[in-house]
């Protein structure tokens, strides 16, 4: 079974890490109390080398895998960025439109009730936001 989640990987490679911890504290006490002969020591140096060893390696694997899932993360981010902004556009436009339509309605009133001053602001309205929907 491959490991492919950052978490999982680093979880084995801290079990190696204890492992090694463990074992350093066993054969240290076993020289200390004489069930291991000194002159074995460096055999378990070895061993407890190696587990270290392994442990290390795999915290690098965990390093690589939270790198990999932080770059499709942010892929994803900048997927839903994109997204958004063009929504954000497409509410601009249709705020646009609206204002737009808002004002040649209002401009239909003021004709309609014979209003000259408003008509004439209503299209002074409708120029200023014409101008803000097409810039010059």
């Amino acid at each position: 079974m491959a490991l492919e989640d950052a978490q999982a990987v680093r979880a084995v490679a801290d079990a190696l890490s204890a492992a090694a911890g463990t074992y350093h504290e066993k054969w240290k006490a076993g020289i200390g109390d004489g069930s291991i002969d000194p002159a074995d020591a460096m055999l378990h140096v070895g061993k407890e080398q190696a587990l270290r060893q392994n442990a290390a390696q795999m915290y690098v694997q965990a390093a690589a895998l939270a790198g990999q899932e932080v770059g499709e993360t942010q892929a994803g981010l900048e997927g839903a960025i994109r997204d958004a902004d063009q929504a954000i556009a497409k509410m601009k436009q249709a705020a646009a439109a609206i204002e737009l339509i808002g004002d040649l309605v209002t401009l239909a009133a003021a004709i309609t009730a014979r209003k000259p001053r408003l008509a004439l602001a209503a299209v002074k309205e409708l120029r200023d936001d014409l101008k803000q929907v097409r810039p010059a």
